[in-house]
């Protein structure tokens, strides 16, 4: 709350994005409307309808596509649908800042310095174990391509440590997605 407080002036309206309506997503939501002037709470489906008393704006994004959204006067975010997926998750990008929040994805930042090179990134699809049955060659590629397409200047996973720097980003992107075609089959 106190990144808010520095960020947002008294009564700035604000929209919530979320990337997933997990509870560590979606916990919080009251405790900010509390303090802010929260106009709208933007959600996909999932296991848990975020609770708010602000205009809930339920999105549905194919996954594999994207959509441009308004989330406030004058604010637009492109919602992304990734392959990458347990549930229904949304990666957010911002096209004026170059960031994009990925939920649960690229983790993997978390094991920085305490595993060898190249294996930090399978460290990072531990929530992803279902993937050693699948053929992850699509879900590979769209990690790449949403990261090329798109000019990333940081990624924000779902925790641990972002990635900053547009060179960076792309080679975190490829490094995830070389993890993920090896922990499947082909």
């Amino acid at each position: 709350m106190a990144q808010l407080d520095m960020l947002l002036d008294p009564g700035e309206p604000v929209a919530i994005v979320l990337t997933r309506t997990e509870m560590e997503c979606c916990l919080n939501v009251p405790a900010i409307e509390a303090r802010f002037k929260v106009e709208s709470v933007w959600y996909t489906g999932g296991i848990t309808v975020p609770r708010s008393s602000a205009e809930p704006r339920r999105i549905m994004v194919n996954p594999g596509t994207a959509l441009d959204v308004e989330v406030l006067d004058g604010l637009t975010l492109e919602f992304v649908s990734p392959l990458m997926r347990l549930l229904p998750t949304l990666w957010i990008f911002d096209h004026e800042s170059g960031a994009l929040l990925t939920s649960d994805a690229f983790t993997h930042g978390s094991y920085a310095g305490l595993l060898p090179d190249g294996l930090a990134a399978e460290a990072g699809l531990r929530k992803f174990q279902w993937f050693a049955e699948a053929d992850t060659r699509d879900i590979a590629g769209d990690v790449e391509e949403i990261v090329r397409r798109r000019e990333v200047k940081a990624i924000g996973p779902g925790y641990g440590v972002p990635f900053v720097g547009q060179g960076r980003c792309l080679r975190e992107a490829l490094e995830l997605a070389a993890a993920i075609r090896k922990v499947g089959i082909q």
